[in-house]
């Protein structure tokens, strides 16, 4: 596991310090630099995968977000239209962050949206369900995304990528908030992470 936050040793802190030179990825000097004719380290080749894999679950979980802000009716509507509007705010970052990484791996993010449809684990939302089961949806597809996403942090952290790790972190503290607050919503009581 990786150092992260307050665990990592601060400048002039009197411990051993980190070894940041074993989180480095080291690429030799003939490679080019930069993509699109940039070749990944074989290393980052399964984080690029893992990333582009999130990048299309998160995208169509956006558009879901999006059709779902369009599509609520009833005495909910206030709350829910201004709550999925938040959701897809924030997604749309997120899905720029995973290709913008991908990207920084020397990888590239996925071009089109039929690839996007090929590669996702979610389904699309080919119904408009009533307001609570539009919330169902989302917090049941919120829940396999917090999963995935921990997956990938473990990727990442296998192969050293505190970068990935750390903004993956992120992510899956943000998604497991939204979680409990659609699970609040449905009257739920189970674990976010269940």
């Amino acid at each position: 596991m990786l150092l992260r936050g307050a665990e990592r040793p601060q400048k002039g802190d009197p411990r051993k310090s980190f070894p940041v030179e074993a989180l480095l990825r080291v690429v030799p000097a003939e490679a080019p630099l930069g993509p699109p004719h940039f070749t990944p380290p074989l290393a980052m080749t399964p984080i690029i995968e893992a990333l582009r894999q999130l990048e299309a679950d998160y995208s169509v979980f956006y558009r879901k977000l999006r059709a779902f802000h369009w599509n609520v009716s009833g005495p909910q509507f206030f709350t829910l239209h201004a709550k999925f509007e938040a959701l897809y705010s924030a997604f749309t970052v997120k899905v720029d962050d995973l290709a913008e990484r991908a990207l920084t791996l020397g990888g590239e993010p996925i071009p089109t949206y039929q690839a996007v449809l090929d590669a996702t684990r979610l389904a699309e939302a080919d119904r408009m369900p009533d307001a609570p089961g539009m919330v169902e949806v989302l917090y049941a597809d919120l829940k396999k995304l917090n999963q995935w996403t921990r997956e990938t942090i473990q990727v990442a952290d296998d192969a050293r990528d505190i970068g990935t790790a750390s903004m993956l972190e992120d992510f899956a503290v943000e998604g497991e908030k939204e979680a409990w607050m659609l699970r609040s919503f449905l009257g739920k009581s189970e674990s976010v992470n269940a």
